[in-house]
């Protein structure tokens, strides 16, 4: 069926449209309702549930950055900006973990589903040529945080190198993101 390979790709487009419109809808807002909007998903969500989600996004392979939720949550949490910066790290090192967990038990299945990815191949050599400190390019280059951290547990690398390096790069592109946001929007 042709058909069926270009479902995926439509329904990525599709989230990654709706996303974009709702962010830019976030930000072109007036005062007022971004004011209503950012005191709903704190009351609601609150700082664990931002946790959560923000685990759950960087476990999955997501084609866009978590960045804007990053930024979203500099003007929604304004009040306590080191805890949210230190949860979003947390949330990174927590994901980055179950990354490499997922892919050191599961990664012969993982490795099938994994070489037809676009970026399998360029991960691939990141990952030989660097070892376990290549997480740490993927905070500065396009390439899919969740891919390489699945495949440095497909590798076998070394894990306390790997979460050190996970960790360490996440915390600095978080601040970077936190608090330029931070700065900006409140």
């Amino acid at each position: 069926m042709p058909m069926k390979k270009y479902v995926t790709p439509a329904l990525i487009l599709l989230l990654n449209i709706v996303f974009i419109g709702a962010l830019a809808w976030f930000f072109l807002a007036d005062s007022t309702q971004q004011e209503e909007i950012t005191l709903f998903l704190a009351n609601t969500v609150g700082t664990w549930g931002y946790y959560i989600f923000m685990t759950l996004y960087n476990v999955v392979i997501v084609p866009f950055p978590n960045d804007p939720f990053i930024a979203m949550a500099a003007k929604i949490f304004e009040d306590i900006p080191t805890t949210i910066f230190l949860l979003t790290t947390a949330a990174c090192t927590t994901s980055a973990t179950i990354d490499y967990v997922i892919g050191y038990h599961y990664g012969t299945k993982l490795t099938k589903f994994f070489e037809n990815h676009p970026r399998y191949d360029k991960c691939m050599q990141i990952l030989n040529k660097h070892g376990a400190f290549s997480i740490g390019l993927t905070a500065i280059t396009p390439l899919p945080y969740s891919l390489l951290s699945w495949l440095c547990g497909i590798a076998q690398t070394s894990f306390w190198p790997y979460i050190i390096s996970a960790t360490l790069t996440r915390a600095v592109r978080n601040g970077v993101v936190f608090y330029s946001a931070h700065a900006l929007l409140t």
